[in-house]
């Protein structure tokens, strides 16, 4: 139960929300963005954060917290994270007047299969590797279809809640329910690396049967969300995966709803996101095969599509061609970001994961963070990309003050930006 308490420090954090929404320069945070989604040639360059379950804990640690009930300190954690970009970070992260209450659903990918995670710590989070699923080539008869578990009594009793906290300050809106179609990578989780590496040599027409079970597996995930009103984000500011902001233009939100709570996008009218890290070491070839084949059949679903996660693209941008409705593509720090500039030109966003190794140290490596930012930079006006450069941080800051480290990368960046662009 969250406490009148706590429900008086949340809507003090929620109208600073709102005040900050309607500040002019996050009204031009939405334009920039757009315009680099559009792929407008006079696009400004875009910086934002990411900050995911490891790094969010050491920006706001415990002590900063007020509320102590779960759903309390869940809405007080989306509020101050927001307020932390708009107030002291100041990177193009968007704040819009919302909030998300939380729909009771579920989705069990393959009811037939244990699937279990080994986790590298006693608190089960971060870092954890799959036990092996699929151990007998007879094993795939266990791919089969998905099962939705959603409540909608409990749904509406979350969202009577949000409202009656809320609703006269934010407009309450569904907690964006999305995921990336990762067919080979989920085939590597289940199977296991290195036999998945072994199979694709020594039994490829096995690994295509799984891989088809899959694909429609995660097909018809997609489908039973959409069905329910579930799928999608009503928030254009909520980050695509490990890409940037939604915005573009001709893409409904929660602002052009009539019950803007009950919004959910249709799959032809949002985004997708497909990557396949572990064919990361393979030919262009192994990863048509194995990984693009199957993508064309599911982001096909979506008008816009974001490609690539950490794996490496710039000798692979021929192959993301063939995915007719991509409009970003990932640029992990381990490309060659001339080559990956040149392949993209002003074709796709040049989506840049920006380097987390620099935050290890204290102080953090400043040096190489400029060399390695200022390389993009250059590539991407050279090329004429539409450039946003991401800072996800799925680890830890390291060594010193996370805050700082931050402000200071941020601050660099919007520098070197106004400097090259």
């Amino acid at each position: 139960m969250i406490t009148n308490n706590e429900m008086m420090i949340l809507r003090d954090l929620a109208k600073e929300v709102y005040e900050l929404a309607q500040k002019d320069s996050n009204l031009e945070k939405k334009k920039k963005w757009t315009k680099v989604n559009d792929l407008e040639k006079d696009a400004t360059p875009v910086v934002m954060t990411h900050l995911w379950e490891i790094s969010t804990k050491e920006i706001f640690p415990e002590n900063t917290f007020q509320c102590s009930s779960p759903e309390a300190r869940y809405y007080e954690s989306y509020l101050k994270s927001k307020i932390y970009f708009a107030k002291e970070l100041q990177d193009d992260n968007v704040v819009e007047p919302v909030v998300y209450y939380r729909p009771d659903v579920s989705i069990e990918n393959f009811p037939e299969l244990q699937v279990k995670k080994k986790w590298a710590n006693d608190q089960m989070s971060g870092a954890h590797a799959f036990e092996q699923a699929i151990v007998e080539k007879s094993d795939i008869e266990k791919l089969t279809d998905p099962i939705l578990h959603y409540n909608e009594k409990q749904t509406q009793l979350n969202y009577e809640q949000a409202a009656d906290i809320f609703g006269s300050i934010l407009t309450v809106v569904k907690h964006p329910m999305t995921f990336a179609a990762k067919i080979i990578d989920e085939f590597s989780w289940l199977r296991g690396i290195e036999e998945t590496y072994i199979d694709m040599a020594d039994d490829p027409e096995w690994v295509h049967e799984a891989l088809k079970l899959i694909t429609n597996n995660t097909i018809k995930r997609f489908k039973l969300l959409e069905e329910r009103d579930l799928w999608g984000s009503a928030d254009k500011s909520d980050p695509l995966g490990s890409a940037g902001l939604r915005y573009v233009s001709g893409m409904k939100d929660w602002s052009t709803a009539e019950a803007p709570h009950l919004f959910s996008p249709k799959l032809n009218d949002s985004w997708g996101f497909t990557c396949a890290e572990v064919c990361n070491c393979v030919s262009n070839d192994m990863h048509d095969e194995f990984s693009f084949t199957y993508d064309k059949q599911i982001m096909s679903m979506f008008k816009y599509i974001n490609v690539g996660c950490c794996e490496v693209l710039d000798k692979k941008i021929d192959l993301i061609k063939s995915l007719g409705n991509t409009r970003k593509v990932s640029v992990s720090e381990w490309c060659d970001l001339e080559r990956a500039a040149q392949s993209i030109g002003n074709k796709y966003v040049y989506s840049y994961r920006a380097a987390g190794v620099p935050f290890i140290k204290n102080p953090w490596d400043r040096q190489s963070a400029e060399k390695e930012i200022t390389t993009v930079l250059k590539a991407a006006k050279e090329y004429g990309c539409p450039l946003e450069i991401v800072l996800n941080i799925g680890g830890t800051f390291g060594e010193g003050d996370p805050r700082q480290k931050l402000l200071e990368w941020t601050n660099m960046v919007k520098g070197l930006i106004q400097k090259y662009a």
